[in-house]
Formats: C-alpha cells, sequence, structure tokens
C-alpha cells in the first residue's frame, strides 16, 4: 500500500512540475502578445505620422509648384 501511495505521490507531483511549468509558458507567451501588440500599435502609429508627413509635403511641393508658376508668368 505504502510503495503504491508513493508512486501516486510521485505522478501528482509530476503532473504538478507539468502544470507549473504551462502556467509559465502560458505567462511568457502572454508577454509575447503583449509585446506583439505594442509594436504593432507603434507601427500603426509610425505608418499614420509618415503618411501626414507625406501629405504635408505633397501640399508644400504643389503650393511651391503655384508660386514658382506665378513667379514665371
Amino acid at each position: 500500500y505504502l510503495a503504491q501511495s508513493q508512486k501516486y505521490a510521485s505522478i501528482i507531483n509530476d503532473l504538478e512540475e507539468e502544470l507549473l511549468e504551462s502556467k509559465r509558458q502560458i505567462l511568457e507567451l502572454e508577454s509575447q502578445v503583449q509585446t506583439a501588440l505594442k509594436n504593432k500599435i507603434q507601427t500603426e502609429n509610425d505608418l499614420e505620422n509618415a503618411r501626414a508627413s507625406i501629405s504635408r509635403i505633397s501640399d508644400d511641393l504643389a503650393e511651391s509648384r503655384e508660386e514658382n508658376r506665378r513667379i514665371l508668368t
């Protein structure tokens, strides 16, 4: 009976260790997901800023061309 109890205790201990390792892996994956989401948001913000800059540059260029036309005519 004692040997069987020790066997079950060992199995339970192994399962608890596996559970703890699984929980650790889940926490690590959750951290990676959070990092990926932050990076995605930053990339989207960078893209939005780049588009706004392109738009401003395009507007400035159009204004400059119009001024040059007025000067030349």
